[in-house]
Formats: structure tokens, sequence, C-alpha cells
């Protein structure tokens, strides 16, 4: 038995109530490149399909995930995307299944995002994608490489709109993106509807501008 499965079997073993794992991809933490080497995802995920529900998969890898999807559900496992470059499609799913929503850019979009999952939920598949295009659109721009900085722009916007009092974090680093990424994610915002204080954005970004270079 790998380490890395014996680990997993202890933890398992420990908890009373089921779980939902999370691969986090290098792209997020790059100290997380190969984690899962091998089959060793397969082989945890094996372990108790009772206990482990599902699990989160946070790849950027589309088509990885679908098969990922597939091969777990034979076994009544579920796929929680957060995959924030692909997510309308995976979401919308096929005949095959769906993945279920937990995302970072879901706070970022949430207006939009409320909307178009109830037309989702009616069967109206096609506005719901049509909704989501302008949102994968910015989710794609907020989480660019270096995709680990997407907490910059997911701050920067939620500041702008009135829901924070500021849009710094922590060790400063909404300092990691520069002054032509925040504007363009201003662009992609407004484009997609994200905006329920628009007044205040046009404010802040005023003042936001005079004191950035």
């Amino acid at each position: 038995m790998s380490k890395l499965r014996a680990a997993y079997r202890g933890i398992l073993g420990r908890l009373d109530s089921p779980v939902y794992l999370h691969w986090l991809g290098e792209m997020f933490l790059p100290v997380l490149e190969g984690y899962f080497p091998g089959d060793s995802f397969e082989q945890v995920m094996a372990l108790d399909r009772e206990k482990v529900l599902g699990v989160k998969i946070s790849l950027l890898d589309a088509e990885r995930e679908v098969a990922i999807r597939r091969s777990l559900a034979v076994n009544g496992q579920e796929v929680l995307t957060g995959d924030d470059f692909n997510f309308p499609a995976l979401v919308a799913g096929d005949s095959n299944g769906f993945s279920h929503a937990l995302l970072g850019i879901l706070d970022g979009i949430a207006r939009p995002a409320g909307l178009a999952f109830r037309f989702l939920a009616h069967g109206r598949e096609d506005r719901f994608r049509e909704l989501m295009a302008p949102c994968e659109a910015l989710s794609r721009a907020v989480f660019a490489p270096p995709t680990q900085h997407y907490k910059v722009g997911l701050a920067f916007l939620a500041w702008l709109d009135d829901r924070q009092p500021n849009p710094m974090l922590v060790n400063r680093e909404d300092l990691a993106r520069d002054r032509d990424h925040c504007l363009g994610l201003v662009a992609l915002a407004a484009a997609a509807g994200v905006f329920s204080r628009p007044d205040c954005v046009a404010e802040r970004l005023s003042g936001w501008l005079e004191k950035t270079p």
C-alpha cells in the first residue's frame, strides 16, 4: 500500500461522517504538483465508497474531469467542479451526468449565476449558457496564470461593488496583479452583469485610478 493511500485510510478510519475529497492542482498551489501520482487517486477514492461521497476537482482540465466523473459515477460518487475555466459546460453536463458547482468564482458572479441556475433547473440550458458565457470570460481572466493570485481579482471586484471595505489581502497579496489586469476585470464584470452598485463602482474606481500608477 502506498504511503498516500495509507495516510488516507488512516484519516477515513477516524471519521464518523461521510466526506468529499479535494484534488487541488498545482496551478492553485504549486507545491501540490504530482500530489496524486499514477493511479493513487483511483485507489484513494476506492478505499471506502460509502464514506467518500465524491471529490472536488480543481485541475482546470475539462476533459480529465469528465473522464473522472464518468468513472466515479459507476460507484455512485460525485464530482464537484472547481474548474473556473470551463464550468458552464461541466455544470450543464451531458447524457452521462454533470458536475456540481463548487467554484471560486461563484461569489464574484453571484447575481447572474443565481438567475442562470434557475433557468437550468427549469430545463433552459440555452439561457443558462447565454448568461454564463460572459461569466466564464470573467472567470478565465480572474484565474489567468499565475492562477494562485486569483483572490486579487475577487477582492477587487467585491470592494468596487461595496461588498467589503477595501481590496487588501493578507500579506498584501492584492499587489500581485497589476493595474491593467484589474481594469480588464472591471470591463468583463460589467459585461457579465455582476455589479449591484454601479454608482459605488464608478466612484471607487475613479478614486483608485487617481492613486494607482
